[in-house]
């Protein structure tokens, strides 16, 4: 499954470079020790630097063209959390996913930005979060504005939502993570 998000059925083949002995291992999560792995193939995890950020100015400008739902949106919430396990599996995919929900959310369904909680990587902290060696991108929307955001566990960014209104048709919640696809198999994540 290329450039699917974990977890999924998944193969590992392992190379001797001595001998060109082919070990295959099943799995469904991305290997503990895949820094100190070294990849054989031509594939790519992570898009050349630059190419999100103008396929998402691209999306948002298709937004801005599109005829919006009827105002009505302003007691909407939303939560968002996502986020790789660590730096290694903490791709820019999942920054992407994020983006794209939160220009969505507030450019054509009209959110108000104190309406969603962000709870992704490693929040605003400026340090090296990704698989590709940068750090996530603060602002989500593209309007130059830092989006405020926590990180992992989001009990502090849960506990900050505590007064919104429950969530109901005119007021839905989304909650996007990542999830085992083996019955009984799940993640928590507050």
């Amino acid at each position: 499954m290329p450039a699917a998000n974990w977890e999924h059925p998944c193969w590992y083949f392992f190379v001797d470079a001595a001998s060109g002995t082919v070990r295959r291992f099943d799995a469904s999560t991305p290997p503990r020790m895949l820094p100190e792995l070294l990849e054989i193939t031509h594939g790519r995890d992570n898009p050349p630097a630059g190419m999100s950020e103008e396929s998402l100015a691209h999306y948002s400008e298709i937004l801005r063209q599109l005829p919006k739902p009827a105002p009505t949106r302003g007691q909407a919430y939303a939560f968002i959390i996502s986020g790789g396990a660590d730096q290694s599996n903490n791709h820019i995919r999942y920054w992407n996913d994020c983006a794209f929900i939160y220009r969505t959310l507030v450019q054509y369904y009209g959110y108000a930005h104190d309406h969603i909680r962000v709870c992704m990587s490693d929040g605003t902290n400026p340090a090296v979060d990704r698989s590709d060696g940068t750090n996530s991108p603060t602002d989500l929307d593209g309007n130059g504005t830092p989006t405020s955001s926590t990180r992992p566990p989001c009990s502090t960014s849960a506990r900050s939502s505590a007064s919104w209104p429950r969530p109901s048709p005119q007021r839905p919640a989304l909650h996007l993570h990542h999830r085992s696809w083996r019955p009984g198999v799940g993640s928590r994540l507050l």
